[in-house]
């Protein structure tokens, strides 16, 4: 080996590790970015040259280097898969207790002015008037007892009907941003296949799809599969989501309650067991 290949040798190592120095210095950048994946380098060794016309069998020829094959994210598909499931679950019950807390303030019980209270006094009225039937009074008290509970009726009955008219605002509304990610996760599979060769920009779109991901597994509650290109398949309720670089949409369906949600290639129904 000349000297000019022993420089070869040791510059490509110097820019090997350069590159390894730099990845470093990305993930520590990174380490409060939503989304980020660290990253690590992976090293293979250079081949020795091979000289036509050179009788190679002669003498031993060591390599030339080593060289960056890649530069890998660290991800566990297990426990992202299990993160997107728990996400989901936490979704669904955080969108319980937010409807159930929502229902309770209509309820402010124990008090002396809630409904229980205005029954239990509606009651005591009429046992007072069977026992004294004439007395003007006491049909007065019940009179005004009764309008007061029956007013209380129709007040709590109208705020539980409004409540249900923007529970389903809301969730209209949050399946708009669900086919919003839906629709980008597939876009992002489409520009990962595109930027196949070039695995630093691969990882950032695939950070960015995860991330939408992680997002959608709240709202609806998926499983996800990796394909060997590197895109990701995203379905929910058996029935795919995202297939690749393609996606559907869901609605609300038009009749209800009971509401559920209605597929768009195939209008089938769908009840999601998790996500908000």
């Amino acid at each position: 080996m000349s000297d000019f290949s022993d420089l070869a040798v040791g510059l490509s190592g110097l820019e090997a590790q350069q590159v390894a120095l730099d990845t470093v210095g990305q993930n520590v950048a990174n380490a409060n970015t939503p989304g980020y994946v660290e990253e690590e380098v992976q090293l293979g060794a250079v081949g020795a040259v091979q000289h036509p016309g050179l009788d190679q069998s002669a003498s031993p020829h060591p390599g030339d280097g080593v060289e960056v094959a890649g530069v890998n994210r660290l991800s566990n598909t297990y426990l992202q898969q299990r993160s997107y499931t728990e996400q989901g679950n936490q979704g669904l019950l955080s969108s319980q207790q937010t409807g159930l807390q929502a229902v309770q303030e209509n309820f402010p019980e124990p008090s002396t002015t809630g409904i229980s209270a205005q029954l239990t006094q509606f009651w005591q009225d009429w046992s007072t008037l069977a026992n004294n039937p004439s007395d003007g009074t006491t049909r007065s008290t019940l009179t005004q007892d009764a309008t007061s509970l029956t007013s209380s009726l129709n007040q709590t009955s109208s705020a539980l009907g409004t409540l249900g008219q923007q529970t389903v605002q809301n969730i209209t509304s949050n399946l708009t941003q669900v086919n919003q990610d839906a629709a980008q996760i597939a876009a992002l599979n489409q520009q990962m296949l595109g930027a196949a060769r070039d695995s630093s920009n691969v990882n950032a779109l695939a950070d960015q799809r995860d991330e939408l991901i992680s997002q959608l597994s709240n709202q609806l509650g998926v499983n996800v599969t990796y394909n060997g290109d590197g895109t990701a398949n995203v379905s929910a309720g058996g029935e795919a989501l995202v297939s690749g670089t393609n996606s559907q949409s869901l609605s609300l369906s038009s009749s209800g309650p009971p509401y559920s949600l209605v597929w768009s290639q195939d209008q089938s129904s769908f009840q999601p067991s998790s996500g908000a």
